[in-house]
């Protein structure tokens, strides 16, 4: 049987998914602390994650525990609002991520003695931007730096995150990763 987990639920509950949440009062399936998953290493077969990353306390300490359930060669997807964007500006949101925090666990990377036992590969990263339609000049250049950044590789998300993601914010973006 195919386990798929949907961390940080909320009260969207999605069918054929596991709903898990901290907060019992939107009625998960199981009450967990995305931190401390209830289940044994190497046993679910495809987690997603919608804005819950940002309200935990250790980004590496999450995900560390999604490697660990999470069995080998499957998929996490994990979609968080991008740091200087509108999204991440919530009072109860304790990290601010932008894509390259994620190279660190990517196959080949030198600085992999950060975390030994954890590597990803990063299979897409799509951003989105949130401008409204009537602020036309904004929504125009979001629309382009979206189209850019979803086309181009790594190098041009890089120098984005550098030198232009202040100015021109994206308001979340997506991560697709498979266990290495």
């Amino acid at each position: 049987m195919t386990t798929k987990l949907n961390i940080g639920c909320q009260h969207v509950k999605k069918v054929g998914f596991v709903n898990v949440d901290l907060d019992p009062l939107t009625g998960p399936d199981v009450v967990a602390d995305a931190l401390h998953l209830p289940y044994e290493s190497n046993t679910i077969d495809y987690i997603e994650s919608t804005h819950c990353i940002e309200h935990t306390t250790s980004f590496d300490m999450f995900n560390r525990e999604m490697y660990r359930v999470l069995k080998m060669n499957k998929l996490i997807k994990i979609t968080m609002p991008y740091a200087y964007g509108r999204l991440s500006l919530s009072s109860d949101h304790i990290l601010h991520i932008k894509a390259h925090n994620f190279y660190k666990y990517e196959v080949g990377n030198k600085h992999k003695s950060l975390n030994p036992n954890v590597t990803w590969e990063v299979v897409t990263i799509s951003y989105r931007h949130c401008y409204p339609l009537y602020l036309v000049p904004l929504w125009l250049v979001g629309s382009v730096v979206e189209g850019l950044l979803n086309r181009f590789g790594r190098r041009f998300r890089e120098l984005y995150e550098c030198h232009w993601g202040w100015m021109f914010p994206m308001q979340e973006f997506t991560i697709t990763m498979v266990k290495k």
